[in-house]
């Protein structure tokens, strides 16, 4: 499992960098097509454009879109229908018995 910080972002384009800047800020900088951090005082390019792009581009492919769940229970319904996804919430009995907090379909 991955972790991160969240960090203040400057949204808007920079062709300079902000001043005064305090450490955490995290900012694009247009000119250069680079993504920059303060820490410790020290500015550090930490990536640029097309890095940003390409790990995003990795990160998103073989996800599947799933449909949100359509209600909690704490059994299977008695007619299920094909592709109703329902969150299991305590205290599960029957078929989902010890499957608190996950989602059957």
């Amino acid at each position: 499992m991955s972790s991160f910080v969240m960090l203040a972002l400057e949204l808007d384009p920079v062709t300079v960098d902000p001043s005064p800047l305090p450490d955490g800020m995290l900012w694009y900088r247009s000119d250069t097509d680079e993504y920059r951090i303060r820490i410790n005082g020290v500015t550090n390019i930490i990536a640029d454009k097309s890095y940003v792009a390409d790990a995003i581009d990795q990160a998103i492919q073989g996800l599947v879109w799933q449909e949100p769940v359509i209600s909690s229970l704490t059994t299977p319904p008695g007619s299920p229908t094909l592709g109703d996804r329902h969150r299991i919430i305590a205290t599960a009995t029957g078929a989902w018995t010890s499957k608190e907090d996950q989602i059957a379909e």
